[in-house]
């Protein structure tokens, strides 16, 4: 677990994960549904171990 950036709130988690389930109901993108939710995750909580994602 980790917290949550300060710079966010419900609103913003709701459309974030309103639009990952989106992507995973696309067939061209449901099979990377769990990487990308691991992205997002990691976007949003600020000490979550693992979170080092780095844009290329």
């Amino acid at each position: 677990m980790g917290l949550a950036r300060t710079d966010m709130d419900g609103d913003d988690l709701f459309s974030l994960t309103a639009a990952l389930a989106w992507i995973s109901n696309q067939p061209s993108s449901a099979p990377r549904a769990e990487h990308l939710f691991r992205i997002i995750a990691s976007g949003i909580l600020t000490n979550q171990a693992g979170s080092d994602f780095r844009a290329e």
